[in-house]
């Protein structure tokens, strides 16, 4: 699903100058980015902005993250972060403008929503059953206290069974996980607002807003060492020896181990770690050809009869062939385990029984957004567990004032977005470009 936005040539050439064997000093920049997703270029901006030296480093062959365009069946598609939440305040819906795109009115374009269990619709009675239900889950998650900070399943376990089948579809399509793993404290406190789309992929624009960056491909971090004056990052391509660092890089991997940190990081960061957890919200893309099933752009249909296996399609999204399923929560992690055109051919079945057989006819491929089994997110987005309500507030603490973590996950009101992970890595270069002194790293 990568593209390169620069050539092979480009990148060993620029790897080549920069990252030399042994132990090298930065000295053309007062700060390594680590990651060219959002998080990393809202840092790398705002640092070039304050005027300092930054140097931007990814370990995959593009940018962007997981907010990506994925064209491999010939059209666009978002493999991840689709919306510009909160668009009011999203510095992503500015830089949209800047770039010479006008973001159209998310939700306002949906054409209607369906609900169907087993592959039939159900009744107008169900639908309204249904939809009085999700509002109950929304209450009842308004009724819990801070201080309690309960999983969101242990808030409604004694309400009646429709409103506990929607609260877990909900957890799934939402929050990207299952309801007994997500805290309602932590839920209840992201903000909301205004969602646009952004005409030929959110993506696109942010892979764009990197170009400026130079970011440097291809570069995989292994260690990171913080025990002496300045900061030696060891990587791939050689090491790195810079006065401070941003890394945004995604919880998944932090959790894994794909960076190890010399010494080992403070408690409150463990701790951090510890209470945070990647959903795993996935999409399949099904390309169709000639068909459109009665169906109208941005239409939702709701696969709703099996709540432990929930699935949504949105049918041709900005004008596309595409049907995009989305799933999530352990029900994603299955699939992913199976591998990708096993994915395929689920998602295939299950719109099959909702539109009919000959859909099989209209069909011409399809790709699975497998974030779960990515090595460089290993899930979607950061969720809080119940209990760890400051599990964000710990992981965005620097460290010793010369390392610090910023992403989605870091992000507070705005976590779980592409806007907060911009956020998150402006804020932290902020901080960082304050604490900044003159003079050369001894």
């Amino acid at each position: 699903m990568t593209r390169t936005l620069f050539t092979r040539r480009t990148l060993l050439a620029t790897s080549a100058a920069v990252l030399m064997a042994g132990t090298a000093r930065a000295d053309d920049a007062d700060v390594l980015v680590i990651g060219a997703g959002a998080a990393g270029i809202g840092a790398a901006r705002e640092l070039k902005r304050l005027g300092k030296r930054v140097m931007l480093i990814e370990a995959r062959e593009r940018a962007g993250g997981r907010v990506f365009t994925d064209t491999s069946l010939g059209q666009p598609f978002d493999a991840g972060a689709a919306y510009i939440h909160f668009a009011e305040n999203n510095p992503w819906n500015a830089l949209a403008q800047e770039a010479g795109i006008d973001p159209q009115g998310g939700y306002r374009l949906w054409s209607g929503s369906l609900a169907y269990r087993g592959g039939a619709p159900i009744s107008a009675a169900e639908g309204a059953n249904r939809w009085q239900a999700m509002r109950r889950v929304a209450e009842v998650y308004e009724d819990v206290e801070e201080r309690a900070d309960l999983s969101m399943a242990e808030a409604w376990k004694g309400e009646p069974q429709e409103v506990k089948d929607a609260g877990r579809i909900q957890a799934q399509m939402a929050a990207g996980d299952d309801p007994e793993w997500v805290s309602v404290a932590d839920w209840n406190r992201l903000e909301s607002g205004g969602n646009r789309l952004v005409p030929g992929g959110y993506g696109t624009l942010v892979a764009r807003t990197a170009e400026p960056l130079e970011p440097r491909y291809g570069v995989r971090v292994t260690a990171i060492d913080w025990s002496g004056a300045g900061v030696v990052v060891s990587t791939d391509k050689g090491n790195l020896r810079v006065r401070k660092v941003i890394c945004t890089v995604p919880v998944g991997v932090l959790k894994a181990g794909g960076i190890q940190f010399k010494p080992g990081l403070p408690a409150d960061h463990i701790r951090g770690l510890d209470g945070l957890r990647m959903g795993a919200l996935s999409k399949v893309a099904l390309r169709f050809e000639g068909e459109r099933f009665g169906f109208n752009p941005h239409q939702f249909l709701a696969e709703v009869g099996e709540p432990l296996r929930a699935m949504t399609f949105e049918t041709w999204p900005q004008e596309t062939d595409l049907v995009l399923a989305t799933f999530g929560g352990d029900y994603a992690r299955g699939l992913s385990k199976g591998g990708d055109a096993a994915a395929v051919d689920h998602a295939l079945e299950r719109f099959i029984k909702i539109v009919g057989a000959d859909a099989r006819k209209a069909f011409r491929g399809g790709t699975f957004s497998n974030w779960v089994a990515d090595p460089f997110s290993l899930g979607a987005y950061a969720v809080v567990r119940p209990g760890r309500i400051r599990a964000r507030e710990y992981l965005g603490r620097p460290v010793a004032e010369k390392l610090w973590f910023a992403g989605e996950a870091t992000a507070g009101i705005y976590s779980m977005t592409a806007g907060g992970a911009y956020i998150a890595g402006r804020n932290a270069a902020r901080e960082v470009s304050a604490k900044l002194s003159t003079g050369s790293l001894r």
